[in-house]
């Protein structure tokens, strides 16, 4: 279970902000998820939960600036993200991935 000391604290310095606190969330829990999931639902593989209740809080606070803030932005790169840890890479425009590169 990740403590609130374990989730990056998300500074607005800009759009690149967003995709930067993304890609530490990951290095640091090994977790990537949508940003309209509820922390508090999201879990292990044995059923238990991955945040503390104040992490949960961090995140939902991170989670909802960025999203009013920046809009499908957030959504766009927290999938970049999610694609990376996957083993894709973003080839050209149109939202297109390709494995292995």
């Amino acid at each position: 279970m990740y403590s609130v000391t374990e989730i990056p604290h998300w500074q607005d310095s800009g759009a690149a902000s967003i995709g930067d606190w993304w890609r530490e969330m990951a290095e640091r829990t090994g977790t990537v998820f949508h940003p309209d999931d509820a922390p508090a639902e999201i879990v292990d593989p044995d059923g238990d939960a991955c945040f503390t209740v104040e992490a949960c809080e961090k995140l939902e606070t991170a989670l909802n600036s960025m999203v009013q803030r920046y809009g499908d932005l957030a959504y766009a790169e927290a999938h970049k993200v999610f694609m990376a840890s996957l083993g894709w890479t973003e080839a050209g425009a149109g939202n297109e991935w390709v494995r292995g590169l």
